[in-house]
């Protein structure tokens, strides 16, 4: 499993922020309108499985910080 996100940048290490994209989870057939759910990949790493909000700023479980800004420019191109 790789994980991708990004660090901000900060004067010194202790002031920089973690920001994880969540994991895609699709559940279309081939040829069908994309149907997916998204899931904390720190969580899903774990075994604890389980479902967010499309645009949840944290993980309600293990409060790791979410980045949607990739699924963001998606959603955006197709509008």
């Amino acid at each position: 499993m790789v994980l991708e996100g990004k660090v901000t940048e900060a004067k010194y290490t202790y002031q920089r922020l973690t920001f994880i994209k969540p994991t895609e989870h699709h559940y279309e057939k081939k040829g069908e309108v994309p149907y997916i759910k998204y899931g904390c990949p720190v969580c899903d790493a774990l075994g604890n499985k389980h479902q967010l909000t499309f645009g949840e700023k944290n993980c309600g479980l293990c409060n790791v910080n979410l980045t949607w800004d990739e699924l963001w420019k998606g959603e955006k191109e197709n509008e």
